[in-house]
């Protein structure tokens, strides 16, 4: 009789141990799952700065550059504020 206590008790030990790790390790996956969506999107901002300073500058240049050779540069003036 004893021993089947025993047997009944070491078989709920080990279920309750593996939905324990089960949990924590899908916990795990998701916290890692997150993170990865969190960087990607910090890059993908990043890239998204980078590309609208880009744009901006290469407006100012184009607009200084009609300024210094006196041609009308008003067009230039707009564009290069909404960029």
């Amino acid at each position: 009789m004893f021993t089947a206590i025993v047997a009944v008790l070491g078989t709920l030990a080990g279920s309750l141990l593996t939905g324990a790790l089960q949990h924590y390790s899908q916990r795990a996956a998701r916290q890692a799952e997150a993170a990865e969506d969190r960087r990607n999107e910090g890059l993908a901002a990043v890239a998204h700065l980078a590309a609208a300073l880009a744009d901006h500058r290469r407006a100012v240049w184009v607009r200084e550059d009609l300024r210094l050779r006196q041609e009308d540069w008003t067009d230039a003036r707009a564009e290069s504020h909404l960029s």
